[in-house]
C-alpha cells in the first residue's frame, strides 16, 4: 500500500480521464521520492570544474516544457539502464535510491 498525496492522486485521476495515465503514473511517483538530483558537496560547490561536470551530466535530461517532463526523461533513461543503474546514476549524478523508490513506487500505483 502507498500513500499518496491528494494533489498527486487528483494528478493521476485527470491523466486518466485525459488518457496520459502511463507518463502521469511515472512523475507522480518520481514526485513521491526524494530529489534525484545530486549536486557536489557544499565544500565543493566553490570548485567551477565540479559544476560545470554535474550541469554537463542532468542537461541531457533538461526538457524545454519543464522540470516535470526531465524528471520524465530521468525516470525513463533509468529504466532503460536498470541493469547497471547505480553506475549509471554514479555517472549522471542522480540519486539511485529515489529512483529505485520511484521505480517500485510507480509499481505500486
Amino acid at each position: 500500500h502507498l500513500a499518496l498525496e491528494p494533489n498527486l492522486a487528483k494528478c493521476l485521476l485527470e491523466a486518466a480521464r485525459l488518457g496520459a495515465h502511463d507518463p502521469a503514473l511515472s512523475i507522480c511517483a518520481v514526485l513521491s521520492a526524494e530529489d534525484v538530483w545530486v549536486s557536489p558537496p557544499r565544500r565543493r560547490r566553490e570548485r567551477d570544474d565540479d559544476v560545470l561536470r554535474v550541469m554537463a551530466a542532468h542537461l541531457p535530461f533538461r526538457h524545454a516544457l519543464g522540470d516535470l517532463h526531465s524528471l520524465l526523461n530521468v525516470f525513463n533513461a533509468f529504466l532503460d539502464h536498470a541493469r547497471d543503474a547505480p553506475a549509471w546514476c554514479r555517472a549522471h549524478f542522480l540519486r539511485y535510491r529515489a529512483l529505485h523508490f520511484a521505480r517500485r513506487a510507480r509499481a505500486q500505483l
